[in-house]
């Protein structure tokens, strides 16, 4: 499992405070080695010993030294990555925040849109469904004055046809009666 950034760099600073700490401990130690070293100068073994133990300290003073500097350029890096992450991460939020505040005034707008023209189509139906039974009603109307006037002419015409047949017959009687006569 990889660490983020800011864990690296929670390590790499309590490493650097043990480091800084031996540090501090070694330069203790060399400052009394010097010390003993100062009082003790009758003796050639204690001075090899003193030597030796600086030489030692002196190396791992350096040893040190280098590992820390080399912590603090990580450090230094992590920070900077750090900084470079959270920038992109306002300019990704930035972004996110633009586009979803555009597609929130799209939807606004095309839900406007859909209202006005269902608004405008129910208008439209209506005013077609109130125009259809106008005229349905004046189609209506029509329809049972022609059915009136052709049962009318119907009537009448019946009437001309069986008057008409009336007098026929009576025309042939009296036809016939002149011709028997």
């Amino acid at each position: 499992m990889s660490l983020s950034l800011k864990q690296k760099l929670n390590n790499a600073n309590t490493e650097l405070t043990a480091i800084e700490g031996e540090v501090n401990t070694l330069k203790t130690q060399t400052a009394e080695a010097i010390a003993f070293h100062h009082n003790f100068v009758t003796s050639d073994e204690n001075i090899v010993q003193l030597v030796n133990r600086t030489t030692t300290n002196a190396s791992s003073i350096n040893t040190l030294q280098t590992i820390t500097t080399s912590q603090a350029a990580e450090i230094d890096q992590l920070e900077t990555d750090i900084a470079n992450n959270a920038r992109n991460i306002v300019a990704i939020n930035n972004s996110f925040t633009a586009t979803t505040d555009l597609l929130r005034t799209d939807l606004t707008t095309e839900t406007t849109n859909r209202t006005n023209a269902d608004s405008n189509l129910q208008t439209n139906i209506d005013n077609e469904a109130s125009t259809r039974l106008a005229n349905d009603t004046t189609l209506q109307d029509n329809i049972d004055a022609e059915a009136t006037l052709r049962t009318n002419a119907d009537s009448t015409l019946q009437s001309n046809i069986d008057s008409e047949a009336t007098t026929r017959t009576t025309n042939e009687y009296t036809l016939l009666s002149n011709i028997d006569s």
